[in-house]
């Protein structure tokens, strides 16, 4: 079979020639969307300028998205539940600064925490600072119970909670 192609934009003519792009698969249609138009515009340059222009504008469009709303609804809960994570430890150290101001016992900070089991969920949170005086317990139970309420306030601010 005989070929009938245009010499200028070089576009299949025949059955035997579109099969053949099709073969090429994804590329092959593109190809031949592209061949198309510039067949059915009267000059050439005028369709490659287009086809440019498209292809500019999808580039730009796929560049600038961030993603699907579901995406950015997933990320958002994310968030609000990490944050919401965050507040709760927040509390639990404001309730143990609460509960050790208000014990009588000779226990120190350190082991009020510990037999709450709200300092494991704690300590990776805290300062080295913080830790050491935890470690050492330099200071009496008001001081202690202070220094509690700082480093809460600390990881407020840390955690942007405030």
């Amino acid at each position: 079979m005989i070929s009938i192609v245009n010499t200028e934009c070089h576009v299949p003519k025949t059955f035997s020639d579109l099969a053949k792009i099709a073969a090429w698969g994804r590329l092959g249609q593109i190809a031949a969307a592209v061949a198309s138009v510039v067949t059915a515009m009267a000059h050439p340059g005028i369709a490659i300028g287009a086809i440019l222009f498209v292809i500019v504008y999808i580039v730009a469009i796929v560049l600038t998205s961030e993603g699907s709303t579901i995406d950015a609804e997933a990320k958002a809960k994310d968030r609000a539940e990490k944050s919401r994570r965050r507040f709760h430890l927040v509390t639990v150290g404001r309730s143990l600064a609460n509960g050790f101001s208000k014990s009588s016992d000779g226990r120190t900070l350190l082991e009020f925490m510990q037999g709450d089991g709200g300092y494991t969920r704690l300590r990776p949170h805290f300062s080295e600072g913080f830790v050491a005086a935890l470690q050492e317990q330099p200071a009496g139970r008001a001081e202690m119970t202070t220094m509690l309420l700082d480093e809460m306030d600390r990881l407020e601010r840390k955690w942007r909670l405030v």
